[in-house]
């Protein structure tokens, strides 16, 4: 639009007081100035609003700067009606003009105050924004933070699965190694089963025949006693002096193991026969009453019938009687356990020994006995001292040898054992 000359912008009171005198052109000046400056002004506010709204983010930081700029100019402005009222004060005429200009100054500032109100909403829109544009950040960096650990656990779990898989990888080695290590071991034991097989049969044979021959040798003394060793074994199979037991454990059938050992069950089924046969042999052997009494003695009277010493005809005698030195010490003939210590009728002081089997032995006409009822007595314990207690003529031991309480002849008992000593050379 084209400009209008100066002069039809200004009012008609003021433009013919720019003709008056020199303090009237003052005043006049003084106005056009202002009403310029109020011209400039909109043009200059009209001109900042349009690039505002074209860029939101610079206009609002140039808005508060020429917000700042109209306020320095309204100060001035109100500084100069201030001044031009002390003027206009002494002028009554020009009052009706100047509250008409200032109207319009006021009708400007409440314009420029509408703008500045819809600036500041817009600048709490755009604050509001920011805000939501923070927030939407923070939770966008929250979900990068997430994502990255994510991303760091599964790196991690990337890594030990492959740490894993090398260690599989050297297992697997491992395990090729150990099992050719494995074929070969295999291979040297069945060598080493077939050597051993080799000299099982050897040692089988060599054992069955050391079974054999010391079963053979206990059994020609047994029967040298006068006694049926295989009537005694069978009570030995089901005695014993000491206690078994310990814990309970599944058998392996007999197939198995000599299975894989090349071993006959037949045969070992023999070896632990003839063995469980000896041990049962070697234990009635220890019960059995195969020693002297005495150390040193001198035999008196045999075994069997004989001229009865007091009455001097013929009696039977159940015993031996041994002669020896005064205090000499009567040893038990084998390990058992006393069941009598102290004076029975004709036997005078007495002590007798359970043997287990069946099987007693007697010491009568002792001085003294060193034993008592219950006592455990083993091979060669003293029980008594040699006396002349009861029916005797004298000092002597009066010994028997029992077998279910039947007498036997205690000679046999003690030659046997002398061909045992021999035959064993123990």
């Amino acid at each position: 639009m084209a400009r209008r000359p100066l002069a039809f912008m200004l009012p008609s009171g003021l433009a013919a007081q720019l003709s008056q005198p020199a303090p009237a052109r003052l005043i006049a000046a003084l106005v056009l100035y202002v009403l310029v400056t109020v011209a400039v002004f909109g043009g200059t506010a009209a001109y900042v609003i349009g690039q505002r709204l074209s860029d939101r983010d610079a206009r609002e930081a140039e808005l508060f700067r020429e917000l700042e700029r109209r306020e320095v100019t309204r100060h001035a402005l109100e500084s100069a009606l201030v001044e031009l009222r002390r003027t206009l004060d002494e002028r009554e005429a020009h009052i009706a003009t100047i509250e008409r200009d200032r109207h319009e100054l006021d009708r400007a500032f409440r314009q420029s105050d509408a703008e500045r109100a819809a600036l500041e909403d817009e600048r709490n829109l755009a604050r509001e924004r920011a805000r939501l544009l923070d927030r939407g950040a923070r939770e966008t960096e929250l979900w990068l933070e997430t994502a990255q650990r994510e991303r760091l656990a599964i790196e991690r779990e990337r890594a030990a699965l492959e740490s894993r898989l090398i260690e599989v990888d050297e297992a697997r080695a491992q395990a090729e190694r150990r099992e050719q290590g494995l074929r070969w071991r295999l291979e040297t034991t069945s060598t080493r089963l077939a050597q051993l097989e080799a000299d099982r049969a050897a040692t089988a044979g060599w054992l069955a025949d050391w079974i054999d021959g010391r079963l053979g040798a206990i059994e020609t003394v047994l029967h040298r006693t006068g006694i049926q060793p295989d009537r005694l074994l069978a009570r030995t199979a089901t005695q014993t002096d000491t206690g078994l037991g310990g814990p309970l454990l599944p058998l392996v059938e007999p197939t198995a193991a000599p299975a894989i050992l090349g071993l006959g069950a037949p045969l070992v089924h023999d070896l632990a026969t003839d063995i469980d046969r000896l041990e049962a042999a070697e234990r009635l052997l220890t019960a059995v009453p195969l020693a002297a009494p005495f150390d040193h003695y001198h035999q008196t009277s045999r075994f069997g019938p004989r001229i009865d010493p007091i009455t001097r005809r013929q009696a039977l005698h159940n015993g031996l009687d041994f002669g020896a030195p005064a205090g000499s010490e009567v040893l038990a003939t084998a390990p058992g356990r006393v069941t009598r210590a102290g004076r029975m009728g004709s036997y005078g002081l007495m002590v007798e020994i359970d043997h287990g089997h069946g099987i007693t032995t007697r010491y009568a006409h002792l001085s003294r006995t060193l034993v008592q009822p219950g006592d455990h007595v083993t091979l060669r314990t003293p029980v008594g001292i040699i006396g002349n207690t009861g029916r005797s003529t004298g000092r002597h031991l009066h010994y028997e040898v029992r077998l279910d309480d039947t007498p036997k002849d205690p000679t046999r008992f003690i030659a046997a054992g002398r061909q045992l000593i021999n035959a064993l050379g123990s």
